[in-house]
């Protein structure tokens, strides 16, 4: 749980009232998000990596003749209000909230690589962990945790699982050989972030008996990606597919081939593979007989039902029967003091965000609580943010009485399940964010299991596969470079040499600021020329302008944020001073009214 940070806001009757509703006025001037910045890094006390990290930190404060134990810095600013698309924004940038603190990492200062991880739902493939947790529920629900009978049906499921998670490896495997492969025959391809997505292709299993256009019968795997590939480049599918032939690396045990239709084929080298295949196909047969006995098994059950399962999803909110719930989980999970579990403490981390939503905005969007019932007993709750494209995951607390029921995953699933609904109507809502992935806790890597996730490189923002060959590597490496290509790296650093001399006054590069004076709002204005030339008169000011242009590279330039700017002249400066750059900023009454 990231701590709540200790600086105090400039202005503590902004932080601590209303939610005032974003400005939209009728200037052309984007929905605006409130924030104030703090460039400066925060240090804590690491959580994740506590007996690794004392042990590093000791030998690194040994050597540099240090005391300071702190090893976790991160940075951020509070957000006093804030829109859907404009935090949707941040985390792409690898920002993360907790209340209305959004922070992110300070790569190479700690200890650990913290990494956004997004699930596109398209492409989820559940494991063979994941559908046992669903029947595990399932099973609650019609009272056969304890009598459960059929202990053969269930038993040859069982048998039909493991062969299907070890397909899965050999189909993630030879995946990650096919994307590996596009990357290299068509590097331009890479450059989109959303290429392996919309590409969407499979690693399908071939029975023998189809293999007409295999040199031998023993093709085990089949992808038609190169149909879609083609597609894409508008070239010709067998030359695509020879171009992605001969990019593919070699893999231990297998062989591969292009069939004269276009198809990449994948051979086992293994001879006892044939015997594996026949062995599958008759067990294959004995669960299709014992599914048919356990789905009549689960009608019968069905009509003696006791337990009813809901979920409700209502706006993020105090309320006390969540609050009892969620101090027992913290007291018996992480054995957290009852001193710590106040219902302000409570109120900050789950229940009070920045996220508000224009009148002419889409209402479903915001901080939610998913609020799980059973035969309507509250047993968990996930507080979760919706956002244009994604539902974002903040946390989740249940029952520590039902613990053996993995509420935790299954309310994952579901959450996943109700991304993909709602994409069914809004193709562009498709990820799912589980906030970030640490490859060396433990504790945090059960992320990864939900496939094909996808991580944020700390230090270049692309995206990667988790599961590709050199991210992985990266990760075991403790490196905060995931991604790396040489071109684009010089091109990124161009643009960073122009960010440097970025006019934060032009107007084509428009930057907002909020005001304040006395600690009280006085209103947004757009960051003129004059504007400009009046803070970069005076200590402050100047701190201030520096302040913006940190906080511009951080969201990537123009963007839809005003910075709060709060008393910028110094103590022996003329009031006359304030009166005339309240004057250049034009601040009208009606935008004063916000904070009342």
């Amino acid at each position: 749980m990231q701590k709540e940070r200790g600086k105090k806001s400039c202005s503590d009757t902004t932080a601590t009232a209303t939610t005032p509703e974003i400005i939209n006025d009728k200037t052309d001037v984007p929905l605006l998000s409130i924030v104030e910045y703090f460039a400066d890094d925060q240090s804590s006390d690491c959580g994740y990596c506590k007996q690794r990290r004392r042990k590093r930190e000791q030998q690194k404060r040994e050597d540099m003749n240090e005391t300071e134990s702190s090893s976790s810095f991160s940075h951020g600013f509070i957000a006093h209000a804030m829109s859907a698309e404009a935090y949707e924004r941040a985390i792409n940038f690898g920002f993360r909230r907790s209340g209305r603190w959004v922070y992110k990492p300070t790569k190479d200062k700690s200890c650990c690589v913290l990494c956004t991880i997004r699930l596109p739902v398209r492409e989820f493939e559940e494991t063979k962990g994941q559908r046992y947790a669903r029947r595990k529920f399932e099973r609650f629900l019609v009272n056969d945790e304890e009598e459960r009978g059929n202990d053969d049906v269930f038993d040859e499921l069982a048998v039909k699982e493991e062969d299907d998670e070890e397909d899965d490896n050999e189909k993630s495997l030879l995946k990650a050989a096919i994307v590996e492969a596009v990357g290299s025959a068509y590097p331009s391809i890479v450059r989109d972030d959303d290429w392996n997505q919309k590409l969407s292709f499979e690693i399908k299993e071939v029975k023998n008996n189809k293999m007409k256009n295999s040199s031998d019968n023993c093709a085990v795997y089949m992808t038609s990606v190169c149909f879609a590939l083609a597609s894409k480049m508008k070239d010709d599918i067998e030359r695509v597919a020879n171009l992605v032939h001969a990019n593919i690396r070699k893999i231990e045990n297998w062989r591969c081939e292009v069939s004269n239709r276009g198809f990449i084929n994948f051979h086992s080298l293994v001879p006892e593979r044939r015997i594996v295949i026949e062995r599958k196909k008759e067990k294959k047969t004995k669960a299709s007989v014992a599914k048919t006995v356990r789905e009549k098994a689960m009608v019968k059950k069905e009509k003696k039902r006791k337990k009813v399962f809901r979920v409700e999803v209502l706006a993020s909110e105090f309320r006390q029967e969540d609050y009892e719930l969620w101090k027992r989980y913290q007291a018996v999970v992480h054995k957290d003091k009852p001193s710590k579990l106040k219902v302000s403490s409570y109120t900050n981390f789950l229940c009070d965000t920045p996220l508000v939503s224009n009148k002419n905005n889409n209402n479903d969007q915001g901080s939610k609580h998913f609020r799980y019932f059973i035969d309507d007993e509250l047993v968990a709750v996930g507080v979760c943010d919706i956002l244009p494209t994604c539902l974002s995951s903040v946390y989740f607390f249940s029952d520590p009485d039902l613990q053996k029921l993995e509420l935790g995953k299954f309310s994952a699933l579901y959450e996943i399940d109700w991304v993909k609904q709602k994409h069914e109507t809004n193709e562009n809502f498709k990820y799912y964010y589980m906030g970030y992935y640490i490859h060396d806790c433990v504790k945090m890597k059960y992320k990864g299991e939900y496939k094909p996730s996808e991580l944020r490189c700390p230090t270049t923002g692309k995206w990667v596969l988790l599961d590709d060959k050199k991210t992985l590597e990266r990760l075991n490496a403790h490196s905060f470079k995931l991604y790396h290509n040489e071109e684009e790296e010089e091109e990124e650093e161009e643009e960073e040499e122009e960010d440097e001399e970025d006019d934060i006054t032009n107007p084509l590069n428009r930057q907002f600021i909020a005001l304040l004076r006395n600690n009280k709002f006085q209103g947004v204005s757009l960051l003129s020329p004059q504007l400009h030339a009046i803070l970069a008169s005076s200590v402050r000011g100047r701190k201030q302008i520096e302040t913006l242009r940190k906080f511009r590279k951080e969201l990537g330039g123009d963007n839809s944020f005003a910075v709060l700017i709060g008393d910028m002249f110094d103590d022996d400066e003329e009031e006359d001073d304030e009166e005339e750059f309240e004057e250049d900023c034009g601040v009208s009454e009606t935008s004063r009214s916000m904070s009342e």
